[in-house]
């Protein structure tokens, strides 16, 4: 067969489909253009950023996009006006891949320093501590269940880490987070948990 072409006016840099198979998001120069599927059905307006759209990612219920661009700002939108949600976030280095699990309540974010984070969006801030993976990351996967994320990169393994997203809670984030990298947010800043203390914590969650 014969595939369907579409000619646009720029470089298409990322593309995703929406998990309930209404439309098609493309990044297209500085706009990520929405097309209805199947093909012919009414146009949606594009979303314009003003920068070049690098990354995307809808999430699983495909109420909410988030997207990165070139000079390093991470945006969610809300897919049903059209209209972002609060300001956009600046990072200090590129952002390699994201990933918007369940119904878009967080980003999972891989940046150019090694460093896996979590973006609260309700919240406007970073949860937890990041998941600091050896080597650089620059793929991201996480399961329809919200329950692990796979990471892969340069000179890396694929690995998967226990997520259990999306969360109830900051909290929750946060002991996730110290399961992970065996760390906690200290008043200092990071600082290492007793093993006693990770034990109790993962058995806990194991009664949930």
């Amino acid at each position: 067969a014969t595939p369907e072409a579409r000619e646009f006016d720029a470089s298409v840099t990322d593309l995703a489909f929406d998990p309930a198979g209404k439309f098609l998001a493309v990044a297209v120069g500085t706009r990520v253009e929405l097309l209805a599927y199947p093909p012919g059905g009414p146009p949606i307006r594009p979303l314009e950023h003003g920068r070049k759209v690098e990354r995307l990612a809808i999430s699983e219920d495909g109420q909410r996009l988030a997207t990165t661009t070139d000079d390093y700002v991470l945006r969610v939108w809300d897919l049903s006006s059209g209209a972002q949600i609060g300001v956009g976030t600046q990072y200090s280095t590129a952002v390699y891949d994201i990933a918007l699990p369940g119904a878009g309540e967080h980003v999972v974010i891989a940046a150019n320093d090694s460093n896996v984070t979590f973006w609260d969006i309700a919240a406007g801030s970073l949860v937890g501590l990041p998941l600091s993976v050896p080597g650089r990351v620059t793929g991201l996967a996480v399961t329809p269940d919200g329950r692990h994320l796979f990471t892969a990169g340069v000179a890396a393994p694929v690995r998967r880490w226990e997520l259990a997203l999306p969360p109830d809670s900051v909290t929750e984030m946060a002991d996730l987070t110290t399961l992970a990298t065996g760390l906690r947010s200290g008043e200092a800043g990071p600082e290492p948990v007793s093993s006693g203390e990770w034990r109790r914590l993962r058995d806990s969650r194991a009664t949930r």
